[in-house]
């Protein structure tokens, strides 16, 4: 099943989950096989035939938080690469008081200038 994913064998792949291939199983590194292709007709395949969307590599990711791929993460009900998460309201001030020392420099340093 690896070499047909890796090779874009679509043909094989049906035939394989015909004769009842498993596609939740892992590749030898631990990973799932929806992990093995950005092919999103290949990762249709696998999923209607019963491919776990949340299966996890051995690190405890998921296909969403590898891919960026837009298509890909519309079919898998997920709306952006969890990864990049928003910023915290800590962040977002630590920045502005940032921005508010570099401004209050800016004015001190244009007063002695004048």
């Amino acid at each position: 099943m690896e070499e047909a994913i890796h090779n874009n064998d679509i043909d094989m792949i049906k035939y394989l989950l015909e004769q009842g291939y498993d596609p939740n199983s892992k590749t030898a590194d631990g990973e799932p096989l929806l992990f093995l292709s950005d092919n999103l007709e290949i990762i249709n395949l696998l999923l209607e035939n019963g491919a776990d969307p949340k299966a996890t590599d051995t690190y405890g990711f998921m296909l969403e938080n590898y891919s960026d791929n837009s298509e890909i993460l519309s079919t898998l009900g997920t709306p952006r690469n969890i990864i990049i998460r928003p910023k915290t309201k800590a962040l977002l001030y630590k920045e502005t008081l940032k921005l508010k020392n570099r401004h209050a420099k800016t004015l001190r340093v244009k007063k002695v200038k004048t």
